[in-house]
């Protein structure tokens, strides 16, 4: 894996942006997209062999639990899911009764980013 990184670090220190053609840019893009989608699945697979939950959602909710009251990002988040889409992780958390706050919710909060204001979903019994 780090041989692999050390290959897309010198592929992407090489590019010049001063002459790109936008159909190259887009073979950039395509190739950065490539890269990210091999880099999530290592890391899943590194998730599964330390035997954490298979879901975006499990991973998402316990990365938060873990971080209870303190700010994170989006892109955190969508690194702990290994999917683009924590958003709609969120979203679900929300509907089961997890009180994950964001910038409409909290001013304090930048776009992006989120906050579980609690380890227990609203409707669990105290412990």
């Amino acid at each position: 894996m780090s041989e692999r990184c050390r290959v897309l670090a010198t592929y992407f220190e090489s590019i010049s942006t001063q002459s790109f053609t936008s159909e190259e840019w887009l073979d950039i893009l395509a190739r950065l997209g490539q890269d990210l989608a091999w880099l999530q699945r290592i890391g899943s697979q590194v998730a599964a062999s330390l035997g954490m939950p298979r879901s975006a959602r499990s991973r998402v909710l316990l990365y938060l639990r873990q971080h209870v009251g303190q700010t994170v990002d989006g892109d955190q988040l969508d690194g702990v899911a290994g999917i683009r889409a924590s958003a709609r992780r969120l979203r679900e958390l929300r509907a089961d009764g997890w009180d994950i706050t964001g910038n409409n919710e909290d001013p304090a909060l930048k776009p992006g980013q989120y906050r579980l204001r609690s380890g227990r979903r609203r409707d669990s019994p105290e412990l």
